[in-house]
């Protein structure tokens, strides 16, 4: 059966690069300044963070208007913004990687997951840490997506390009003895099981041209299909073994926990009550359900100018807050930081600070261990 639709070939690079922000940067910098947009797409929020520092660090006054901004002011994208700057977020991205951006105009974004979907870009380079295939055609498909500008790319990128950066380390190294998994750059904390990541990554060293979406179906039942997933864990030995089993257990416990909670509507009303929904026994139906809302009686003035109501602050940052789902600041300042000016908001004991790089925990709170969890 054919598959419908242009088939795309797109250039994959391996490389150990995911841990030097400093070497990504420079040459997603040179690719800019050939004329090129790049879009440089990080598994984690600090990840992302550190990289758009790098990327500020070593850019010149000449290459100033490279950088992705909101207005006049350089930032990244990720979910750890207002909603009202997530807008603006939005709608700047599309406007350097979108249909009416300028056609031959050079560009670096530094984002996270919340590019690759919804959002119409295109761009000529691509630069993203390791995930799993699915997720990564997702971001390929944000290269060359624009067939009517291929005549007004700039010379060299007349071929979809994508460099996959891993670390240097194997990905075994992040296994614990119980079978979990933890690293760096999302391994274990964004994308948990490390058979769909080592799968992917052997997939993609075995060939470095990629027609989708005419492989696609091959390339996802090759690293994500259970038969393919135990056979790998086979071979690799028994850390993966038990890490397979693991992973297979707690997707059994996630299947089970849902139909004990299901509303069984098949009930005649009176004989059946639907369950509590008590913060405390509130059974999570999606990514972020821990998340917490902070509301501002009188909204302080955010990074880009606009009033910030409110904020969503990521579950792993107020353990120990209050109970209450919608926390009250203690106490709101503005202070000059070293990124600008800064908000600064303390809610039941947690310090956070909000400004162009987005929200995170004040500086004293920045090593808190769960901070490199996803922001999809």
């Amino acid at each position: 059966m054919e598959t419908p639709g242009p088939t795309k070939l797109v250039r994959v690079a391996l490389e150990p690069v995911a841990g030097d922000p400093h070497a990504i940067v420079a040459r997603a910098l040179d690719a800019a300044r050939a004329g090129a947009r790049v879009l440089v797409l990080r598994n984690t929020v600090r990840d992302a963070v550190e990289t758009q520092i790098a990327l500020e660090a070593l850019a010149t006054a000449e290459d100033a208007a490279l950088l992705f901004r909101v207005g006049e002011i350089a930032t990244l994208h990720h979910a750890r913004f207002a909603k009202t700057d997530r807008e603006l977020l939005d709608q700047a991205i599309e406007m350097g990687f979108g249909k009416q951006a300028p056609a031959k105009r050079g560009v670096v974004a530094v984002a996270t997951q919340t590019v690759q979907q919804s959002l119409d870009l295109d761009a000529d380079l691509l630069f993203t840490d390791l995930a799993p295939m699915d997720v990564l055609l997702q971001r390929f498909g944000r290269v060359h997506r624009h067939p009517e500008r291929h005549p007004h790319r700039p010379c060299g990128f007349d071929v979809a390009r994508a460099v996959v950066m891993t670390g240097r380390e194997p990905l075994d190294e992040c296994l614990r003895a119980t079978g979990e998994a933890c690293g760096p750059h999302g391994a274990g904390t964004v994308y948990d099981n490390l058979l769909i990541l080592e799968a992917t990554r052997q997939r993609l060293a075995r060939g470095a041209e990629l027609h989708i979406p005419g492989e696609n179906r091959e390339l996802v039942e090759v690293t994500t299909h259970p038969e393919a997933l135990q056979e790998l864990a086979t071979r690799l030995g028994e850390a993966w073994v038990k890490h397979w089993q693991n992973a297979w257990g707690r997707w059994f416990a996630h299947v089970n926990l849902a139909k004990l909670n299901l509303v069984e509507r098949h009930q005649r009303f009176g004989k059946y009550s639907f369950k509590r929904t008590d913060i405390e026994e509130r059974i999570p139906s999606r990514l972020g359900e821990s998340d917490r809302r902070a509301r501002f009686a009188e909204p302080p003035v955010g990074p880009f100018g606009g009033r910030v109501s409110e904020l969503t602050l990521p579950g792993w940052l107020v353990r120990g807050a209050p109970p209450d789902p919608d926390l009250v600041p203690t106490e709101i300042r503005s202070e000059a930081g070293p990124f600008g000016m800064s908000l600064r908001f303390v809610f039941g004991g947690i310090d956070v600070i909000y400004d162009r790089l987005g929200l995170r925990p004040a500086p004293a709170a920045a090593a808190a261990p769960d901070d490199d969890m996803a922001d999809a």
